[in-house]
């Protein structure tokens, strides 16, 4: 059984699921933008902070980010596989996609990465 394709690359997507992925993928791109022009203000008036007050607030930073990809990568990647299945074939679709088919494979790889290094 083939599948019927309803929209080619370089056409606008038929589907309102797609419109959802790239929704999801424009709330991505700017929530981390947003979060790193938030950082850049200084909300602190502390001049000389301390070396280890600056690796935590690093770490921090970076696990927040981290989140919010994750957070907002898993269902644009289950809206994408939904949209393709259905037959979409346009380019906000594959804007959106593969993003989120890299992040969540880096999230599975760092997952299995995590529980080999428990186990040995």
């Amino acid at each position: 059984m083939e599948k019927q394709i309803i929209s080619k690359f370089k056409e606008l997507p038929k589907l309102k699921i797609t419109w959802w992925v790239f929704g999801f993928f424009v709330y991505l791109i700017l929530g981390i933008i947003a979060y790193m022009i938030m950082r850049t203000i200084p909300l602190n008036q502390n001049i000389y902070p301390d070396i280890y007050d600056m690796k935590i607030e690093g770490v921090s930073r970076l696990l927040k980010i981290v989140m919010i990809e994750i957070i907002t990568s898993i269902p644009v990647f289950i809206l994408g596989i939904i949209a393709y299945r259905k037959g979409e074939r346009s380019w906000i679709l594959w804007l959106g996609f593969i993003p989120a088919i890299f992040i969540n494979l880096f999230l599975i790889l760092g997952i299995l990465y995590s529980l080999i290094s428990l186990l040995f």
